[in-house]
């Protein structure tokens, strides 16, 4: 472009009047060119300025679409390091910092700048390390305190397969669960010899081993009672004896096992009294059973509920007991304890009842040793002669008289049998007619 003041000088230095009005309209373009320059470069820096100040207004947060001032978080100084204090508050975005999430870095959960659209799921921050066997519920077993906090787990395996009873709710989680694999929380055999087996092998007393028992530990144990140790009635917490050939009834419920199961043979052990109670019975003296020939069969006299009182039933020998004899002692009967041959005839044992009676006298009159001709064994009395298996039945009035007024001072044998020998003194009395001098 030439030079302005270039072509003003050659057009003013002829200085001819006659140039004087091109010099000035020359002044007036240059005027209005310079002008229109700068109003050029005005109308470009406003333009400018707009156009940054929409970039400005249309930038994107670089956190994301979130309504949170910069200096809550960060300072004049620079955007790094941030406050030392923030003054964002995190439950304002529906996730409270609690327990170890409070002391934990921004950066450990949200990986980018972009902080809208972080996932509140446990497993979108932790590792699974049971591979997805429980679900995506952390929460429901662990707490915020901890990974170890396991105040929950308990309420949770009540729910399961297996809830805990007993001892069993004071075992460490990792006693059953193994670290042989962190997923082996589900689908694990409940079988107790899978955890008990060397409890089972270790057992001595009695030997759980030599003894044949089944593995199923719960068949003799329970889980409510602490320990393995015996219960209070001292049976074994869980076994079921009824499940056996041999149900426990009576004083057999409260004996420990070992006094039936010697030296740990519990297979094969017989089932008959004697075979444990062969020294009660030997050193029985009241009444002797080994002197009395006694049955080796004791459910025979006894029960399981005790020794005494015997039940032996009567019945069932050749002597069945009724009346008064249910209620006698057995020594009464059965002498210096002799039971075995003893006789069943009533003189046997009632020879001093027969040989002290004197109305009437047994022995002077004769009678029968044969206590059932005459007596039951209800009582002595009232008698039940029947007089018509003798030689003089009662018929009439002869059935209502005493046994005296025919057998004078108690003479019954060869009384004699006519009229006249009991009734002469009613036919010499007799006046009407007068049978003596008729």
């Amino acid at each position: 472009m030439p030079s302005l003041k270039r072509g003003f000088a050659s057009g003013c230095e002829k200085g001819s009047r006659q140039n004087f009005g091109c010099c000035r309209q020359k002044r007036v373009r240059a005027t209005r060119f310079f002008t229109l320059a700068f109003l050029y470069y005005i109308v470009s820096i406003l333009s400018i300025a707009k156009s940054a100040h929409a970039q400005v207004a249309n930038a994107k947060h670089p956190h994301g679409n979130i309504k949170i001032s910069c200096n809550a978080c960060h300072t004049t100084q620079s955007w790094t390091p941030l406050r030392q204090e923030l003054k964002f508050k995190h439950e304002a975005t529906g996730f409270v910092l609690e327990g170890q999430h409070a002391a934990v870095d921004c950066k450990k959960c949200h990986t980018s700048l972009k902080f809208t659209g972080t996932s509140n799921a446990c497993t979108a921050c932790h590792n699974d390390v049971h591979d997805g066997t429980l679900g995506k519920d952390c929460e429901r077993c662990h707490t915020v305190q901890g990974w170890l906090d396991v105040s929950k787990i308990p309420a949770v395996h009540q729910a399961s397969r297996f809830p805990l009873l007993g001892r069993h709710q004071h075992v460490g989680c990792d006693n059953c669960h193994t670290r042989q694999g962190t997923t082996q929380f589900i689908n694990l055999p409940l079988q107790c010899g899978v955890c008990h087996q060397a409890d089972y092998q270790a057992t001595t007393n009695p030997n759980h081993q030599l003894a044949g028992f089944s593995t199923r530990c719960e068949q003799c144990h329970s889980s409510a009672i602490t320990g393995w140790a015996l219960s209070g009635t001292g049976n074994l917490g869980g076994f079921d004896h009824s499940r056996t050939s041999f149900p426990l009834v009576g004083a057999h419920q409260t004996v420990d096992c070992g006094q039936c199961h010697v030296n740990g043979r519990f297979a094969g052990t017989a089932k008959d009294c004697f075979s444990c109670h062969q020294t009660d019975f030997q050193n029985t003296t009241n009444p002797n059973h080994v002197t009395g020939n006694f049955s080796q069969n004791c459910q025979v006299c006894h029960s399981s509920n005790a020794w005494t009182p015997a039940n032996f039933d009567h019945n069932l020998t050749a002597f069945p007991l009724s009346g008064a004899h249910s209620a006698v002692d057995c020594a009464r009967c059965h002498v210096n304890g002799r039971f075995a041959g003893t006789s069943k005839d009533c003189f046997s044992c009632h020879q001093t009842d027969f040989q002290n009676t004197t109305n009437p006298n047994h022995v002077t009159a004769g009678f029968p040793q044969e206590c059932s001709t005459c007596h039951t064994s209800n009582a002595w009395q009232p008698s039940t002669f029947d007089h018509g298996r003798t030689a003089f039945p009662l018929v009439g009035a002869h059935s209502a008289a005493t046994c005296a007024q025919c057998h004078v001072n108690g003479r019954f044998a060869g009384t004699a049998k006519d009229c006249f020998s009991c009734h002469q003194t009613d036919f010499q009395n007799t006046t009407n007619p007068n049978h003596v001098t008729a």
